[in-house]
């Protein structure tokens, strides 16, 4: 006599819970990922807004740059030909809070009358963010 009961089987149960348990830990591997991306994006964001703020402080105070190349790491001068005391140039804050490192590089430039500035921002285990423009002088 046949029982007009339907119900699982033990296999059924255990195969759809492993199958479950499968796609939740891929679900949570997938949350990990984001939410480390995304650290890592603000992270970036940050340092491309702080290197951005720097060098539109440059642009927008041409007189104060140095007629030779120059590189500034960290806020210490590395190499300028003028080299009289403290440079009031590139603009204060140096190091940037949060952990971030501002270089500012300044080279001649190919076209006449004008000065490529770079401005790298670098914070973390070696992650950097690099803006570039051209001024006049």
């Amino acid at each position: 006599m046949k029982s007009k009961r339907k119900a699982f089987t033990l296999a059924e149960v255990l195969l759809s819970i492993g199958l479950l348990s499968v796609a939740l830990l891929a679900v949570i591997g997938l949350f990990t990922s984001a939410i480390r991306f995304q650290a890592s994006s603000q992270e970036r964001e940050l340092g491309v807004n702080i290197a951005r703020r720097l060098l539109e402080r440059i642009a927008s105070e041409p007189n104060v740059v140095p007629p030779g190349p120059a590189v500034w790491t960290g806020g210490e001068m590395a190499f300028t030909p003028l080299d009289i005391g403290p440079p009031a140039f590139p603009p204060a804050p140096y190091p940037y809070e949060g952990g971030y490192a501002l270089d500012v590089v300044l080279d001649n430039s190919t076209r006449p009358g004008m000065k490529l500035v770079q401005v790298v921002a670098r914070w973390g285990n070696g992650r950097s963010v690099t803006l570039q423009t051209f001024i006049r002088q």
